[in-house]
């Protein structure tokens, strides 16, 4: 996309030469055939400066090509060498300008030839070549070469400083100084000094001062060459140079739920891999220094291959884990910092096993549930019930109660890219809870009991039964005693869990080693069924 400036050819060092050496013979002899030695060297300047226009103009050709391809980035830099050809094509035409003055002013019309709707000057038709009246009248007593110097000094200007702000170097900015100097110029063999009009073009013959304008032409359209040349490469000042193209698939996740979407971001990378950039992982500043201690809190990655970082940690706990860094990539114009992060997510090795024959919800009783989707954050996952109630507690875990039926389900549904999405339900079977275990005294049932254990105010109580894990609680609502007195069995009942007085004479009367019976024994639960317990037989001891 860059461009050069048109390398000085040997013709053209010949011609710049000559220049200097004819204008060096003034001083000495203007003989007739110096002055059409002069008329040579001004059509070999003129042509040299047509060359470095051509130039100039493919330059310029290639500005509008890159600007149609990068708006934004060609933009800024497309405007300053617009500007950069408007001021100097003005400058320019302000040399033709007084030169045609000077030939017309001089009755030397003849020399101006006009060809295809050009204008040009035919130096061997100026008849009076060593006029030197005329170009000092134009040139130092009308003010045309304080005109121009002033003209000079404002391109000179404006060229260094469109280079200085654009960060140019010294060397541009020198030569420019040099192509378009106008100090004044001091005569070594005199000491005398001259002012830069004067030294040009007062006392020198009409063909030198033309010549001496080209010469000046050609180091407007050099200086100009080299500006633009430079304002076009800044255009890929910044880009970073590739040789290896790869087409990359990035995905924020491989794991898709059924009826969601996959995306994916398809592009082009293109990459370096002679490049030798440098990678840090850790936390950093606004100019990227490193936070701690290296080893500890950042690291320099060692695994470098083909212009590519390779990052790999142990992953000892598991969370969702996050780091920033940065690569350091070494430019032509400096090293380029280039800023990243990102993060993964830990899981520890787990599985699945559903009891498919225990899927039960017991009435009355708190039934725990935890409810999670693949994938899916627990905050974005919900739980709704259809024959049960689910009461949620957090971290995907619910709270599920039934009140009677024989079956219930539980459907979940979660957030997945912003739409809401059902992930299907379950079926659980409603049972009551089984029946509790009636007892007294710590003792089980058919074993021996002392009379003490049955005194008045002892109580039957229900347990719940064993393997049975939910929390629940039953209430005894009455029972009966049954005991052998003297051949005859005695009976009487009790309202409540505890052993009446009554009750307690009977046992009395009981013979050491006889049966004491409860039977009858009543009991309610949280589901408010009332249920007949198994009855308790103890041998009285």
């Amino acid at each position: 996309m860059g461009a050069t400036n048109c390398p000085e050819t040997p013709r053209q060092r010949m011609i710049s030469m000559m220049y200097l050496v004819l204008t060096a013979l003034l001083a000495l002899n203007v003989s007739k055939d110096i002055l059409d030695a002069f008329v040579i060297v001004n059509d070999g300047l003129t042509k040299t400066t047509e060359n470095f226009n051509a130039a100039n103009q493919g330059i310029y050709q290639e500005f509008d090509k890159q600007y149609q391809l990068s708006k934004t980035k060609v933009e800024k830099w497309k405007n300053k060498a617009d500007e950069v050809k408007k001021k100097a094509d003005e400058l320019f035409a302000k040399f033709d300008e007084f030169k045609l003055k000077i030939l017309t002013t001089a009755g030397e019309d003849e020399a101006i030839v006009t060809e295809n709707g050009k204008t040009r000057i035919d130096g061997l038709k100026i008849a009076a070549k060593d006029n030197t009246d005329v170009p000092a009248q134009i040139m130092i007593t009308e003010g045309g070469g304080a005109e121009l110097k002033k003209l000079m000094d404002e391109f000179r200007t404006f060229l260094i400083s469109l280079v200085k702000e654009s960060k140019g170097d010294d060397n541009l900015m020198s030569s420019l100084e040099v192509f378009l100097n106008t100090n004044e110029h001091t005569d070594e063999a005199t000491g005398e000094v001259h002012p830069w009009e004067s030294y040009n073009f007062e006392h020198l013959p009409m063909i030198a001062v033309i010549t001496i304008m080209s010469k000046i032409q050609g180091d407007i359209r050099n200086s100009e060459a080299k500006v633009i040349n430079f304002l076009m490469q800044q255009i890929s000042g910044d880009d970073i140079p590739f040789n290896k193209v790869d087409a990359i698939v990035y995905s924020p996740s491989t794991d898709i739920i059924s009826g969601g979407d996959y995306q994916a971001q398809i592009f082009i990378a293109a990459y370096d891999t002679l490049a030798k950039p440098e990678f840090y992982i850790g936390k950093f500043d606004k100019s990227h220094k490193l936070e701690g201690t290296e080893g500890t809190d950042w690291w320099k990655l060692d695994s470098v291959a083909n212009g590519k970082g390779f990052y790999k940690v142990p992953s000892p706990s598991v969370g969702i884990k996050e780091y920033t860094g940065f690569i350091k990539l070494p430019t032509p114009k400096g090293d380029k910092y280039y800023d990243f992060s990102a993060g993964y997510k830990i899981t520890p090795p787990s599985a699945a096993v559903s009891p498919t024959k225990m899927m039960v919800f017991y009435i009355g009783v708190d039934n725990p549930v935890k409810v999670s989707a693949a994938g899916i954050p627990p905050d974005k996952v919900q739980a709704v019930g259809q024959g049960c109630t689910l009461s949620p507690k957090g971290n995907g875990e619910y709270i599920a109660r039934v009140k009677a039926g024989k079956e219930c389900f539980v459907s979940v549904s979660g957030e997945v890219g912003g739409k809401n999405m059902s992930f299907g339900r379950e079926k659980f079977i409603i049972k009551r809870i089984p029946d509790p275990i009636p007892g007294i005294g710590g003792r089980k049932n058919g074993e021996g009991i002392a009379r003490s254990s049955l005194a008045a105010g002892s109580f039957i109580y229900a347990r719940r039964p064993d393997g049975f894990d939910f929390e629940c609680t039953f209430k005894v609502l009455s029972f009966s005693l049954s005991v052998d007195v003297g051949g005859t069995t005695k009976e009487e009942k009790a309202n409540g869990a505890a052993i009446t007085g009554g009750q307690a004479q009977l046992i009395s009367k009981v013979k050491i080693g006889g049966n004491v019976v409860f039977k009858n024994i009543k009991a309610v639960g949280p589901d408010g069924e009332v249920r007949n317990l198994t009855p308790l037989v103890f041998s009285l001891q």
